[in-house]
């Protein structure tokens, strides 16, 4: 299930970047002016926000064995979780999120949406299994902090600043290579696209660690509601598969 997930996000996130190399191509030969490249990456990348949850919620229900469960079922087989959900919307002052079941032994769990106003959380039937209730209100709280923080805008965004610096940079070495010397002010125009495809591949690593660091804020939300040695050790069995046996109670 984690390769799953992963790989969703991998193929979105190449997907995004697909895009902005094509139309950073036409932009390159003309076929596409900068400005109209710019507004459909915002456009598309927009749309994705909104539509974007749908669409998954259809791979899920239909490619894997998902179901829609209410609060009050949650709070059957979790009532800590259900507590903690509580608590975080109420404070923050936003509804209960859509919640669902992936009927897999492995342990996860995971978030998405594009707002609060219409956030999912799911879990799986693995995370009841070898997680004990307290654990899985940590795992719950994790994901409702993403949902709090507005990560899915957040990265959102991120993705969008780098594939228009990748269009920029494009263009503006496309002016340059029609530079007839190093005088002539397109060839300034081709340095400033280098540099600017320079902040692009760093833009690309910036990604990755804001994204890292959303991570960890969630952590540190989920120790907030919840108590951090549990957050600790459901972290080591949903990430790593370590799971408690009667032999050894101590792993």
């Amino acid at each position: 299930m984690r390769r799953t997930i992963a790989s969703l996000f991998t193929l979105s996130l190449l997907f995004a970047f697909l895009l902005a190399v094509v139309l950073g191509l036409m932009v390159l030969f003309g076929e596409l002016s900068l400005g109209i490249a710019i507004v459909a990456v915002i456009l598309i990348n927009g749309v994705m926000l909104l539509v974007g949850p749908f669409i998954n919620d259809l791979i899920y229900r239909f490619f894997y064995d998902m179901t829609w469960v209410s609060l009050e079922e949650l709070e059957a087989r979790s009532p800590e979780s259900a507590a903690v959900v509580r608590e975080i919307t109420d404070e923050y002052g936003y509804g209960t999120p859509k919640l669902g079941v992936i009927h897999d032994s492995n342990p996860t769990a995971f978030t998405y949406g594009s707002g609060r106003f219409n956030a999912r959380v799911f879990v799986s039937d693995g995370l009841f299994e070898y997680l004990d209730d307290e654990e899985v209100a940590s795992v719950v709280a994790h994901e409702m902090g993403h949902i709090t923080s507005r990560d899915f805008i957040t990265m959102t965004l991120a993705n969008t600043v780098v594939q228009i610096l990748y269009l920029v940079a494009v263009r503006m070495i496309g002016v340059g290579l029609q530079a007839r010397g190093i005088k002539d002010p397109k060839a300034l125009i081709a340095a400033f696209g280098v540099l600017t495809f320079l902040f692009y591949l760093i833009s690309d690593y910036a990604v990755l660690y804001l994204s890292r660091v959303r991570e960890y804020a969630a952590d540190e939300f989920a120790a907030d509601y919840t108590d951090p040695d549990s957050m600790s050790l459901a972290l080591v069995k949903v990430a790593y598969g370590i799971l408690e046996t009667k032999g050894d109670s101590d792993l």
